[in-house]
Parts: structure tokens; sequence; C-alpha cells
């Protein structure tokens, strides 16, 4: 992805399109390949050098919201879990922290799109 700015390898379809935009001091990254393969990534300056305590934060972030169902899976750098929007079908999603240098990045599911467990492991898989 060295092209795109972004210092970082993961596993991707042959065949995707990256969206790169710039905001503030965020990055965002957009990583698409048909339905089933879209990850959205958070570039920003390290706020901590802890992968743990970052995971840890945003698991009790997402406790709070209504949304939030259940934790499927959980390492030391990250967790999938399921969610259910009101008005939507129960779908799946993740979260994975890198720090990288003075950079911390967040993975998670693109946001446009609805994820079973299946793919949701594959991506998390795939930015490990």
């Amino acid at each position: 992805m060295a092209p795109h700015g972004v210092n970082l390898v993961i596993m991707a379809p042959d065949s995707v399109e990256i969206d790169v935009r710039q905001y503030e001091a965020i990055k965002d990254i957009t990583i698409r390949s048909g339905p089933y393969y879209d990850i959205q990534i958070f570039e920003s300056k390290a706020t901590s050098t802890d992968v743990a305590a970052l995971k840890t934060e945003e698991l009790q972030a997402l406790w709070q919201e209504s949304f939030f169902r259940e934790l499927t899976w959980e390492d030391k750098s990250g967790f999938i879990f399921k969610s259910h929007p009101e008005g939507a079908s129960p779908a799946y999603d993740f979260r994975h922290f890198k720090i990288i240098g003075d950079h911390e990045y967040r993975f998670q599911a693109g946001l446009t799109g609805s994820f079973i467990l299946e793919d949701v492991e594959r991506m998390y898989k795939a930015v490990r």
C-alpha cells in the first residue's frame, strides 16, 4: 500500500479498489473487492504505545452502544463482535489495532456493508 502513502501490508484479493482520504489529523483508507471484502483503516498519530490498551478502550466504548450485541472472539490486539442496529439485520464487525513508529492504525469492516461472521473472520486475518 506504499503507493497510497500508507506503510502497511495486508492480504487482499487481486483486484481491489483503494480510496484514501485525509481528514485533519486522520487518514481514512478503504480497501474493497466485491461485497465480501471491505476494510476501513484509520491512521493517526499514536495516542498510546500499548495496543492492548487501545483495544480495551474501544471495546469499553462499544459495550455502551445500543447496537452492540456480543463479543464473538478476541486476541491481544483486536476482536470480532456481533451488532444489531435498530431497523437492520444482525451483522458482524471487527476492530484490530497496530502501532507502527509514531502512527496508530485502527482496522474495521467497511461502513457500507453488512457482513456475516465468515467474511469478518477473513478480513480480520487479512490485517493481522
